[in-house]
């Protein structure tokens, strides 16, 4: 027993011990290293040369094929001697091209079943708004640019009385950029083009007769509202197509956030933040 404990506190002892040690670990490596493969399918081969193909519009030679296929190899070394190093680890373009990838999974992990035709309808119902024409107007507009009249008002209301004489719009006004005829819009597109105040006017105007003037952040208008279509709600068998596409779409997403929140169910998710850890 006294020998033992004088044995181990031989410096000696511990250098061949570590010595032993290290080569063990070496030996397994190379191990590892000598059964590690890397096979280039036959298919990986002919995707290889198709993509090729579809870049250069030719088959590649024989000496480019094999060019191809030392680049697939050094692509995967590459890869594997990134990832046993540790590289991808706090990557975050990494992470989320994983994450990407994994969500392209879980649609397919997350089938969904072709619905009935009384659940459609039952979507569409619900939905009916999502299938309703809104308001669509039809006007046309003459426009005063303000850096071309000294009496910008003044001269679109004399413009105004000879419109309602019956001159011709096109004899009147200035160029525009945006179309001065405007048909089937909603008060939306409107206003996206020509401001609220602008459409507001144009929407609350009986059609038939000129108007204004009226300002919008291009100058100052006149504008007629030539006709006015109210609303409208399609017929369930017009809009089925697209009404199928988005009931499916709805339940494809429901299904993946069901099939996240089992996935996060598989961990302990701990979120630290300035006042502490919570989870």
């Amino acid at each position: 027993m006294n020998f033992v404990r004088a044995a181990l506190r031989e410096p000696l002892l511990h250098f061949v011990l570590i010595g032993a040690l290290l080569f063990a670990v070496t030996a397994l490596r190379q191990k590892q290293v000598e059964h590690a493969e890397i096979r280039i399918s036959a298919g990986e081969v002919a995707q290889l040369a198709a993509f090729w193909e579809t870049q250069a519009q030719r088959r590649p030679t024989a000496a480019e094929l094999r060019g191809l296929i030392e680049e697939r190899i050094d692509e995967e070394v590459l890869a594997r001697e990134a990832v046993r190093l540790g590289l991808d680890r706090d990557d975050v373009i990494v992470r989320r091209r994983l994450a990407q990838k994994m969500a392209f999974v879980s649609d397919d992990l997350a089938v969904v079943a072709e619905p009935a035709e009384d659940k459609l309808r039952e979507y569409f119902d619900t939905h009916r708004e999502s299938y309703t024409t809104p308001d669509l107007y039809a006007l046309r507009h003459v426009y005063f640019n303000p850096d071309r009249h000294t009496t910008l008002d003044a001269d679109a209301q004399r413009a105004l009385q000879r419109l309602a004489r019956g001159a011709n719009a096109n004899e009147v006004g200035d160029p525009f950029m945006l179309p001065l005829e405007l048909a089937d819009v909603s008060r939306d597109d409107i206003a996206r083009d020509f401001g609220s105040s602008f459409a507001d006017a144009v929407t609350g105007s009986a059609p038939g007769s000129w108007s204004g003037p009226v300002r919008s952040p291009f100058g100052v208008h006149l504008v007629k509202l030539e006709s006015h279509t109210p609303p409208s709600t399609a017929r369930f068998e017009e809009v089925r197509d697209r009404v199928r596409d988005a009931y499916l779409g709805q339940k494809q997403r429901e299904a993946n956030a069901a099939l996240r929140a089992k996935l996060r169910q598989q961990y302990q998710i701990v979120v630290e933040t300035a006042e502490g850890s919570g989870s």
